[in-house]
């Protein structure tokens, strides 16, 4: 092989050198330009969202209620209501599905079993009240501390006891 057929052939390598390396670049950029132009992820949105167990059974519920409030509801695995968050408190739900404890801003309310109230702390600016039934109705204790003094008031039997303190 003459040089002039050696250079022909190097020249001819060469060009094909080139044009691979334009299109490998030429492939870089596109692919760069791609990645780019990828949106990203859009928020999903619903007024309902559910979670579901292994066996598609309704566990947790949030959803915007008919009244506009946000709201979590958690079921347990036979789909009874268990809790519930809403924008003023939160619920706790027995097996029957009565509420036995709610927690508010200002106030936690519990009940027995038969849905009858037995306690209720209460609070604010003005005072703060613990009440104690005994859930049959026949009696009640009540302490309450306000910025006029404090008292304990008890009550059975169609009878009433009022503590004040200082008394």
């Amino acid at each position: 092989m003459t040089l002039e057929e050696r250079l022909t052939k190097l020249e001819a390598e060469n060009r094909r050198l080139k044009r691979g390396a334009a299109v490998a670049l030429i492939v870089v950029v596109a692919v760069l330009c791609m990645a780019q132009a990828r949106t990203a992820p859009q928020p999903a949105e619903a007024s309902q969202f559910t979670l579901r167990d292994g066996q598609g059974r309704e566990r947790l519920r949030m959803e915007v209620t008919q009244n506009g409030n946000p709201a979590i509801n958690i079921f347990d695995q036979e789909g009874r209501l268990r809790s519930s968050l809403g924008m003023y408190g939160i619920s706790f739900y027995d097996d029957s599905g009565r509420m036995r404890t709610t927690l508010m801003n200002d106030l936690l309310y519990m009940s027995d079993e038969r849905a009858h109230e037995i306690a209720h702390i209460y609070g604010d600016m003005h005072g703060a009240e613990l009440l104690l039934f005994s859930g049959l109705g026949s009696g009640s204790t009540v302490l309450r501390a306000d910025p006029s003094g404090s008292q304990l008031r008890l009550t059975g039997s169609g009878q009433q006891k009022l503590l004040r303190a200082g008394e």
